[in-house]
């Protein structure tokens, strides 16, 4: 058995407290999993730094975070729960998602709106575009203007197939 995304999060300017304390909770992490008889998988096994450019950019060294002897890897993105975060918490990587997602389905509207009625074309919109600009836009919806925009175009060019203004 398996552990599926399980995060563990510390907040600290300083990466020699990062690197005790976060390998502390690793270590306690390794003993409960053992006890509970699962495992982890060290291979899919990743952390982030989160910050600004600015900030990250003034680290020298980066934490070295090790669990059961295994050396975890840094990354610079994850996906959590259907939500990209990039270590800069830009959202440009989630909302280049969603738009790539958004886009395929605008398209499969704009090829089926002659053959079905105002009904079923609201049901496809509603199925393969709405939910990823719903989804989780508590979280990324504060995303910068251009990336903001970015989305709005995407709304305008559906809105407008669906009313077949285009």
């Amino acid at each position: 058995m398996y552990a599926d995304d399980t995060h563990l999060t510390f907040a600290s300017n300083n990466i020699e407290t990062i690197n005790d304390v976060m390998n502390h909770d690793l270590s306690n992490v390794k003993i409960w999993l053992t006890a509970n008889k699962l495992t982890l998988n060290s291979s899919k096994t990743e952390f982030m730094l989160i910050g600004s450019r600015q900030r990250l950019g003034t680290y020298d060294t980066f934490p070295k975070l090790i669990i059961g002897g295994d050396i975890i890897k840094q990354v610079s993105s994850v996906k959590s729960l259907g939500v990209h975060i990039d270590e800069n918490h830009s959202w440009s990587m989630h909302i280049e998602k969603i738009a790539k997602k958004n886009a395929s389905g605008i398209g499969a509207i704009k090829r089926c709106r002659l053959f079905v009625n105002r009904t079923t074309l609201e049901s496809v919109f509603n199925a393969l575009v709405q939910p990823y600009f719903n989804y989780c836009s508590e979280v990324w919806g504060h995303c910068n203007k251009r990336l903001s925009n970015k989305l709005q175009k995407l709304q305008n060019r559906a809105a407008r197939i669906k009313t077949f203004s285009s």
